[in-house]
């Protein structure tokens, strides 16, 4: 039994639908291809942010712990053993020597490809330094002097609040820096003999729990307002490259092709080299639609910007300039080179018809070819105008 032969609107119908599945389908795979990578490079760029900010805003900070050793070694004096006392000195010396060759590290080496790296040793450093307050402090006070206990935590609950606005930016290296301050004395207070000092031992563990709230909602708020930021930014970008690409092919649009061909054109001027220009369209485009729909139109437009995408060099510029007009500009190209190129398109064209109803409709060119100037503008009129010569001349062939 013979198989009734599909209409020819349902078969156009059903090519189109096909083109459709298939084109939705990759741009849905390339949006979630997109989505993954933006969100990885959005968390990546919200860490740099955080780690200029922490070098831009804390490095003052650096001799204020030196200052404030200074005050305290003053205030322990007559009180703490010297020797002790001259040992942390050093140690608060050599720390901070350690914090400013990081910070002019950071300054002359630092890219935006490796600021990343420089987490680690800031947070060492800091860690570090924080260290030699909250266990130093401890052991240098008299043991049995509660006012000068006193005095030290006050040092060191002042030094922790100045970490939460410093530090800020990273919670886990902020809590870090608070418990090394403040962790040693407050479990020496809470199983110290004095009731006084238990009560402070409770106001520093209420401190820490405190800080821990705010530094959460600090940071929560600091890293959502750089991250949009960055939305703001790439969305920005999104919309200038939509609006500078042809929706159906992919390819630029007339605006894009110009500003890219001007550039270039520039570029090239100023090296003294060649360039040249093609213009073409397919040869009967307006029949193509009315004999088989708009859709078949739209798979012929995909079908050239195929064979262009493998025609082509990376370096072309490829744009569409309007209905079934299409542009590219080649870069370092003289005119002779550009004729090969054109009758490679052409050639590859004709040799690859579109399949429609069971038929293959020919696909065929006429190309205009310029390279008499590195004007954009002249450029694209003069291989336009040699074009409609190869219309006139019986069309798939090329002129210039």
């Amino acid at each position: 039994m013979q198989r009734a032969k599909p209409s020819s609107q349902h078969t156009v119908t059903s090519l189109h639908r096909q083109h459709r599945d298939c084109r939705n389908q990759f741009e849905n795979r390339q949006m979630q291809t997109v989505s993954r990578s933006l969100a990885h490079t959005l968390d990546e760029k919200v860490e740099a942010d955080k780690i200029r900010l922490l070098y831009d805003q804390s490095f003052q900070g650096v001799f204020s712990s030196g200052v404030a050793a200074g005050i305290w070694s003053a205030l322990m004096w007559k009180h703490a053993d010297h020797h002790a006392l001259l040992i942390w000195i050093g140690a608060v010396l050599a720390v901070t020597l350690l914090r400013t060759l990081v910070f002019v590290s950071y300054r002359r080496q630092a890219t935006p490809a490796t600021v990343h790296w420089w987490r680690l040793p800031y947070g060492a450093s800091v860690l570090l330094s924080a260290s030699v307050w909250g266990v130093g402090t401890l052991w240098v006070t008299p043991a049995d002097n509660v006012l000068m206990l006193v005095c030290t935590y006050v040092f060191l609950v002042g030094l922790a609040g100045a970490a939460l606005s410093a530090y800020g930016v990273f919670m886990g290296l902020t809590i870090g820096i608070v418990s090394a301050v403040l962790l040693p004395i407050t479990i020496y207070f809470a199983l110290h003999e004095s009731t006084a000092l238990h009560f402070l031992a409770a106001g520093g563990i209420w401190f820490f729990v405190t800080t821990l709230r705010a530094i959460t909602i600090h940071n929560a708020r600091l890293g959502e307002s750089f991250r949009r930021g960055h939305e703001l930014t790439e969305a920005k970008l999104i919309a200038e490259r939509q609006a500078r690409t042809d929706a159906l092919t992919g390819l630029n649009n007339r605006r894009a092709f110009n500003d890219t061909c001007d550039a270039l054109l520039r570029v090239a001027a100023r090296e003294k080299k060649p360039a040249t220009m093609l213009v073409f369209d397919i040869d009967d485009f307006k029949q193509i639609n009315d004999a088989h729909g708009h859709a078949i139109g739209d798979a012929a437009l995909l079908h050239l910007t195929a064979v262009l995408s493998a025609s082509l060099r990376a370096s072309d510029v490829c744009g569409r300039l309007g209905g079934d007009e299409f542009a590219v500009l080649l870069p370092n190209t003289t005119l002779t080179a550009g004729r090969e190129v054109a009758e490679k398109i052409r050639t590859a064209l004709t040799a690859s018809p579109l399949p429609v109803n069971a038929i293959d409709v020919p696909l065929t060119l006429s190309i205009g070819i310029a390279a008499d100037s590195l004007d954009a503008e002249a450029l694209l009129n003069h291989a336009d105008a040699q074009m409609y010569a190869a219309k006139r001349a019986g069309k798939n062939q090329l002129v210039g």
